[in-house]
């Protein structure tokens, strides 16, 4: 296999790191400070009201594709 002939490689978080490889790493950009804010959420309400059910938290994201991916698809 031959990348991107074959596969294009996609990242995830779209750190810093990757706006610094060439070619641009497309990848998936996700909103860590609001992870974060969350995750601290969920873990006050347990300690106070000893909560221990599941739930399902919908954070926003979006695509940020750059050089390779798009170089793929245009082909």
């Amino acid at each position: 296999m031959q990348v991107p002939e074959d596969i294009a490689i996609f990242g995830f978080d779209d750190n810093r790191m990757n706006r610094r490889l060439a070619p641009w790493l497309s990848t998936v950009h996700v909103p860590v400070g609001d992870f974060g804010a969350v995750v601290a959420e969920i873990l006050k309400e347990q300690a106070e009201h000893a909560n221990r059910t599941t739930r399902t938290v919908l954070l926003p994201y979006s695509l940020a594709l750059r050089d390779r991916l798009i170089l793929c698809y245009l082909g």
